[in-house]
């Protein structure tokens, strides 16, 4: 019976064991898992943490201002620039007008070669 029982207890320890390696292992892919994740959240923070820097350094250095006075200075451009079609489809009406009164009056005809 002692053999018996002993068996039984080896059996027992061996089952221990090999439970016992199973949960580690489970808990080293759990580790491994959660380190995954504490890293990227890392990654997450630090990269908010540098859009929170480069945005007031932006306001810092008057960055907002900055691009209010380009979209200013791009809309007076844009406002001049139209002006000047607005004057050359004045002066190419114009030129059309005198072209026709010019042909009427036996003047140069841009039909006639």
């Amino acid at each position: 019976m002692r053999a018996r029982s002993k068996k039984r207890l080896l059996h027992a320890v061996k089952k221990l064991k090999v439970e016992h390696h199973k949960r580690r292992k489970e808990l080293e892919v759990f580790k491994k898992k959660y380190d995954k994740r504490e890293v990227e959240h890392k990654k997450q923070v630090w990269s908010l943490n540098e859009t929170i820097i480069a945005q007031e350094g932006f306001m810092r250095t008057g960055g907002a201002e900055k691009l209010e006075n380009e979209l200013a200075a791009s809309k007076s451009r844009e406002a001049n620039l139209q002006m000047e079609v607005d004057d050359l489809k004045d002066q190419i009406e114009e030129l059309k007008e005198q072209l026709e009164v010019g042909g009427q009056s036996g003047g140069w005809d841009p039909n006639v070669r």
